[in-house]
């Protein structure tokens, strides 16, 4: 935790609003088991989890979840935009993209 802490609050400390927009997208809406299922449906030959174990790609998943829990505390805290991409993905990453375009400068 004392890691995403210190990256946020550097971003926040660094970082011109008006210039520069983050984002960030997790998983923690969802358990280990779930988010390793998600992995499957959008892993391809082109991805390097498809080379994996399925006990590497667990161990990762959990881990994915856990920091994606912390990000979304610490995102709060630091009023950074967290949009989790557990059950909507598409939409989500096309809300964005469609977002960006739309205030191009």
């Amino acid at each position: 935790m004392i890691y995403f802490n210190y990256y946020l609050n550097t971003i926040c400390k660094y970082i011109n609003p008006s210039l520069c927009d983050i984002y960030y997208f997790g998983t923690a809406e969802t358990t280990p088991e779930e988010r390793y299922e998600l992995l499957k449906k959008y892993d391809t030959t082109k991805d390097y989890t498809y080379y994996r174990t399925e006990e590497e790609n667990k161990k990762s998943c959990a881990d994915i979840v856990s920091i994606s829990k912390q990000l979304k505390e610490q995102c709060a805290i630091y009023n950074l935009p967290y949009y989790d991409t557990t059950y909507n993905r598409e939409q989500i990453f096309n809300y964005i993209r469609d977002f960006l375009a739309s205030n191009k400068d």
